[in-house]
């Protein structure tokens, strides 16, 4: 209990300090050249759902040959609440990087109950594993560029778990593996298609 504490405070601490930083900055209205794109994309679809032409959207975002539509619907939707700004899409990436810090800590935890272990030995393997992640300083400045590393790295860790139980004779709920490798071909094409190859004999 207590090492899943210091980590939970750890997490919070840690984002907390880096969403400041972000909020912080002069010019939060830079994105990478691909996150740009996709933002006007999907600007573009805001548009043409605003004017009755839902089906140019779909299409637009079928025919799209580099990024799947995964993270412009979350867009969309976010925009639909919210006025559209690149502060929010690299909110979207932000989100995925704490979800994807609260995944591990709970799925660590999990995985050491199924094995039997002590639950304080899966707190402290999340733990370890979340540090490195905060000291790898790229993966700071992708959460909060609207990069598709975080959300990738999110639906991974949730396929991951999927196949754990699929390989330990667990039941696994056949939903929660379609929707976690579902996810991660949709964040991006050539994350689906490692899979398939890593998993494939």
């Amino acid at each position: 209990g207590l090492t899943a504490a210091a980590t939970v405070a750890l997490i919070i601490l840690k984002l907390s300090a880096d969403w400041q930083a972000f909020q912080s900055c002069p010019n939060r209205d830079v994105l990478s050249w691909d996150a740009n794109l996709r933002l006007i994309y999907t600007l573009d679809a805001r548009d043409d759902i605003l004017n009755g032409r839902a089906g140019r959207a779909l299409l637009a975002s079928v025919r799209s040959p580099t990024w799947p539509p995964l993270h412009g619907g979350v867009s969309l939707l976010a925009f639909a609440f919210t006025q559209p700004s690149t502060v929010v899409d690299a909110g979207i990436g932000f989100a995925f990087y704490a979800l994807l810090c609260a995944g591990l800590l709970a799925g660590c935890i999990w995985l050491a109950h199924e094995e039997k272990l002590p639950l304080w030995i899966g707190a402290l393997a999340a733990m370890f594993t979340i540090v490195c992640l905060f000291h790898t300083r790229e993966l700071t400045a992708y959460s909060l560029s609207a990069m598709l590393e975080t959300q990738g790295m999110f639906f991974l860790w949730l396929t991951i778990l999927a196949l754990y139980r699929l390989t330990s004779r667990a039941t696994v709920g056949p939903w929660f593996l379609l929707c976690s490798s579902l996810g991660l071909f949709l964040t991006k094409f050539p994350y689906g298609h490692i899979l398939i190859l890593a998993v494939i004999p």
